[in-house]
């Protein structure tokens, strides 16, 4: 019944955009990371597309069974430099960033994007160490359907050194200012492409879909 399926879309819109976080003076630092991103959702508003909604449920499914499991009192942690503001998944005896991904293949190391993520906490809590955590829900899926998918979870450890996490505060603080100036001059050429599965969609080296923030 689609008019049922388009209640119920239209409930999760409405809640997905309830748990999107207050946009405030402080820069996140998925808005560091996507910063043409980050530049269209504060200039126009957020934006909600069917794909996003379908991310958003297995995210939020996904990252709370782990976060329960490991302690809810340490989820969703905020850590901070001047101006700049992140959010850890996990952040007590030990820093972990969860991640879910449809990749039929697990690979040998992470996705740049998630070593990205979790460096940038490392620094602002100034840690050594943190884990990233990924669930894999489709691995091993074959095109020719002669394999079920499977759901299997894998973590990396990453590890940085006093003067690795100092570099990457400051550059933190310096595209947080870049963000900033940007907004002020209404200028998103002057800000780096967010990360091709961002703003592209690539798949198999072809551009998928085109971002709506560029409609």
């Amino acid at each position: 019944d689609k008019q049922f399926a388009d209640e119920i879309k239209q409930k999760l819109r409405a809640l997905q955009l309830a748990k999107r976080r207050t946009l405030g003076t402080d820069i996140h630092i998925s808005e560091i990371l996507n910063p043409r991103k980050a530049y269209w959702t504060r200039t126009l508003g957020e934006r909600v597309t069917d794909e996003s909604i379908g991310f958003f449920i297995t995210g939020e499914a996904f990252h709370r069974v782990v976060q329960d499991a490991v302690g809810l009192e340490y989820a969703e942690q905020k850590l901070y430099l001047p101006g700049i503001v992140g959010t850890a998944d996990v952040c007590g005896a030990f820093l972990c960033e969860i991640k879910t991904s449809r990749k039929w293949t697990i690979p040998s190391e992470p996705d740049p994007h998630y070593v990205e993520q979790v460096t940038a906490y490392q620094a602002m809590d100034d840690r050594p160490e943190a884990y990233i955590f990924v669930i894999y829900s489709t691995a091993g899926r074959k095109w020719e359907g002669t394999k079920p998918s499977t759901l299997d979870m894998v973590s990396w450890k990453v590890e940085l050194t006093a003067q690795e996490r100092a570099d990457i505060r400051q550059r933190l603080l310096d595209e947080a200012a870049r963000l900033n100036k940007a907004l002020g001059k209404k200028d998103p050429l002057s800000l780096q492409l967010c990360a091709d599965w961002m703003c592209a969609g690539i798949y198999k080296n072809e551009v998928q879909r085109v971002c709506p923030y560029y409609k």
